[in-house]
């Protein structure tokens, strides 16, 4: 997709499903949609931080994001952040 569209149309993640799960009206049923098992990878390797500087930003995006592990090098629009 990356040569069509822009980074931010791209999705981040992909969920298989056999089927659609649909309405009574047959149309899809969203709230009924599986959520993504796996964390939000941003492509790179988790690197801890170092500094305690590091550490406060690290504390603000997990509690922002709702994710455990942070990395210094991860992106945070890739991560799930908006």
């Amino acid at each position: 997709l990356q040569p069509k569209l822009p980074g931010y149309m791209i999705p981040t993640y992909v969920v298989p499903l056999d089927q659609f799960p649909l309405t009574p009206n047959g149309k899809i049923d969203r709230k009924a949609l599986p959520a993504p098992e796996a964390r939000l990878e941003g492509g790179t390797e988790y690197v801890a931080p170092r500094t305690p500087l590091e550490e406060q930003l690290v504390r603000i995006w997990q509690s922002v994001l709702n994710h455990q592990r942070v990395g210094i090098q991860d992106n945070f629009f890739e991560v799930g952040g908006h």
